[in-house]
């Protein structure tokens, strides 16, 4: 069995830093081999059908939701965050030629949703990616205030116009030590497709795209991270 690191070793020799894998999608080249090109949209864009392909595959992936803080926190009380939602993804694959999906040359539009933004005062939802106007991966919720609290982490959010449609994780809830009523335990974000917060991470943009913001203490609130398309071909 090969050591942690010869999983993310490249042809010349290189290692993959396990911690940026999400963000530069080094291991998705890896697992569909050299003879494929990927087009990463993490903003919106427009895909132009190739000629030398007869099919592609898209992945679709909306923004994580953010979590509201609490603007009167003193740094001591147990006020604390449920999670974020994760934003759904959709997964199809378009076959090229006329009479089929698309033709080569045909430009389609891509939009990437921002992941919602939390503060003191107020939390958003994540936006929704979409892919040809028709392939959709919805924000996850933002994790609200309630009251003095925030209990419950948000729902994720779904996905439509895929071959597959996964919903985005939900945020986790928080909890409470029974022994140690004062000892609370925030709710973590929400998981994407493309994975979830890291242990002990705050803002989901430390992580996986579409995961939904890490519960905690915070007079600020945190983020969820921004959608993604994937084209494959």
């Amino acid at each position: 069995m090969g050591t942690r690191d010869d999983l993310h070793e490249f042809e010349d020799g290189t290692v993959a830093n396990p911690d940026e894998v999400n963000h530069n999608f080094s291991l998705l080249n890896l697992a569909i081999g050299t003879d494929r090109n990927i087009e990463v949209f993490e903003s919106d864009g427009t895909f132009t059908v190739p000629d030398d392909i007869d099919r592609f595959k898209v992945i679709v992936t909306g923004g994580g939701g953010g979590v509201m803080g609490f603007d009167d926190y003193d740094g001591t009380s147990d006020l604390i965050c449920g999670g974020g939602g994760a934003g759904g993804t959709a997964i199809k694959i378009y076959e090229v030629g006329e009479g089929k999906d698309v033709e080569v040359g045909d430009e389609l539009s891509v939009t990437v949703g921002s992941g919602g933004i939390g503060t003191g005062t107020s939390v958003d939802d994540g936006d929704t990616s979409i892919f040809n106007s028709e392939v959709y991966g919805y924000g996850g919720d933002g994790a609200e205030r309630e009251g003095t609290r925030n209990k419950h982490g948000a729902s994720g959010g779904g996905a439509n116009g895929g071959d597959i449609n996964i919903k985005g994780g939900d945020g986790g809830d928080t909890g409470r030590c029974p022994d140690r009523f004062s000892v609370v335990s925030k709710g973590v974000g929400g998981a994407s497709f493309w994975s979830g917060n890291r242990r002990g991470a705050h803002d989901a943009n430390m992580w996986g795209q579409g995961a939904g913001g890490d519960g905690g203490r915070s007079s600020g609130g945190y983020n969820g991270h921004s959608g993604v398309v994937v084209v494959i071909y």
